[in-house]
Protein backbone atom coordinates (compact mmCIF):
# COMPACT_ATOMS: atom_id res chain seq x y z
CA UNK A 1 0.00 0.00 0.00
CA UNK A 2 1.19 4.05 0.49
CA UNK A 3 3.26 2.95 3.50
CA UNK A 4 4.88 0.93 1.91
CA UNK A 5 5.67 2.70 -1.21
CA UNK A 6 6.36 5.69 0.91
CA UNK A 7 9.30 3.94 2.76
CA UNK A 8 10.60 3.24 -0.60
CA UNK A 9 10.92 6.95 -2.05
CA UNK A 10 13.85 8.38 -2.55
CA UNK A 11 13.43 11.76 -1.67
CA UNK A 12 12.30 11.10 1.67
CA UNK A 13 14.28 7.65 2.42
CA UNK A 14 11.64 6.24 4.32
CA UNK A 15 11.72 9.20 6.93
CA UNK A 16 8.41 10.30 6.34
CA UNK A 17 7.04 6.73 8.45
CA UNK A 18 9.55 7.54 11.62
CA UNK A 19 9.51 9.29 14.59
CA UNK A 20 12.18 9.57 17.24
CA UNK A 21 12.79 10.41 20.83
CA UNK A 22 15.60 11.42 22.87
CA UNK A 23 15.55 11.66 26.92
CA UNK A 24 18.44 13.09 28.88
CA UNK A 25 16.22 12.88 32.16
CA UNK A 26 16.48 14.83 34.58
CA UNK A 27 19.09 18.06 34.35
CA UNK A 28 21.52 16.89 37.03
CA UNK A 29 23.73 20.06 37.46
CA UNK A 30 23.26 23.56 39.61
CA UNK A 31 20.20 25.33 38.06
CA UNK A 32 21.36 28.61 39.75
CA UNK A 33 24.19 31.01 39.09
CA UNK A 34 24.43 34.19 40.38
CA UNK A 35 21.40 36.16 39.39
CA UNK A 36 20.23 33.59 36.99
CA UNK A 37 18.71 30.66 37.37
CA UNK A 38 17.62 27.69 34.79
CA UNK A 39 14.02 26.93 34.51
CA UNK A 40 13.51 24.92 30.91
CA UNK A 41 16.04 23.81 28.79
CA UNK A 42 14.78 22.70 25.35
CA UNK A 43 16.96 20.86 22.54
CA UNK A 44 17.07 19.14 19.33
CA UNK A 45 18.36 16.62 17.62
CA UNK A 46 20.16 16.37 14.19
CA UNK A 47 17.72 16.69 10.99
CA UNK A 48 20.37 14.58 9.18
CA UNK A 49 19.18 12.86 5.73
CA UNK A 50 19.15 9.63 7.94
CA UNK A 51 17.48 10.81 11.06
CA UNK A 52 13.88 10.24 12.11
CA UNK A 53 11.20 12.37 10.34
CA UNK A 54 9.88 14.25 13.24
CA UNK A 55 11.53 14.24 17.41
CA UNK A 56 10.49 14.89 20.27
CA UNK A 57 13.29 15.76 22.48
CA UNK A 58 12.91 15.49 26.62
CA UNK A 59 14.39 17.02 29.61
CA UNK A 60 12.91 17.63 33.02
CA UNK A 61 13.91 20.57 35.35
CA UNK A 62 12.98 21.89 38.60
CA UNK A 63 10.34 18.89 38.25
CA UNK A 64 8.91 20.32 34.75
CA UNK A 65 8.94 18.21 31.49
CA UNK A 66 10.27 20.28 29.07
CA UNK A 67 9.71 18.85 25.54
CA UNK A 68 10.79 20.05 21.94
CA UNK A 69 8.95 18.54 18.74
CA UNK A 70 11.69 19.47 15.92
CA UNK A 71 10.95 18.22 12.16
CA UNK A 72 12.34 18.47 8.50
CA UNK A 73 10.35 20.65 5.79
CA UNK A 74 9.02 19.68 3.11
CA UNK A 75 8.88 16.68 4.49
CA UNK A 76 6.69 17.43 7.20
CA UNK A 77 4.27 20.59 6.87
CA UNK A 78 3.56 23.05 10.39
CA UNK A 79 -0.07 22.10 10.44
CA UNK A 80 0.62 17.80 10.27
CA UNK A 81 3.67 18.94 12.68
CA UNK A 82 1.46 21.11 15.30
CA UNK A 83 -0.97 17.87 14.54
CA UNK A 84 1.82 15.65 16.31
CA UNK A 85 2.72 18.12 18.94
CA UNK A 86 -1.20 18.78 20.14
CA UNK A 87 -1.76 14.63 19.76
CA UNK A 88 1.18 13.93 22.27
CA UNK A 89 0.52 16.93 24.71
CA UNK A 90 -3.40 15.18 24.80
CA UNK A 91 -1.77 11.73 25.04
CA UNK A 92 0.52 13.29 28.07
CA UNK A 93 -2.97 14.97 29.94
CA UNK A 94 -4.43 11.80 29.59
CA UNK A 95 -1.70 9.83 31.61
CA UNK A 96 -1.24 12.52 33.83
CA UNK A 97 -4.71 12.41 34.51
CA UNK A 98 -5.07 7.85 34.89
CA UNK A 99 -1.98 8.53 36.93
CA UNK A 100 -3.84 10.81 39.34
CA UNK A 101 -7.08 8.97 39.61
CA UNK A 102 -4.86 5.64 40.11
CA UNK A 103 -2.92 7.49 43.10
CA UNK A 104 -6.48 8.06 44.54
CA UNK A 105 -7.97 4.45 44.27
Amino acid sequence: GHLELGSQDRTTLGRAYSAGVSNVGRFAHATAHGDLTLERLHFGISQSVSSPAISTSAATVGGTLCLTVSYPTPIWSDAAADEYADGLVRLLELAAADGEAGSRG
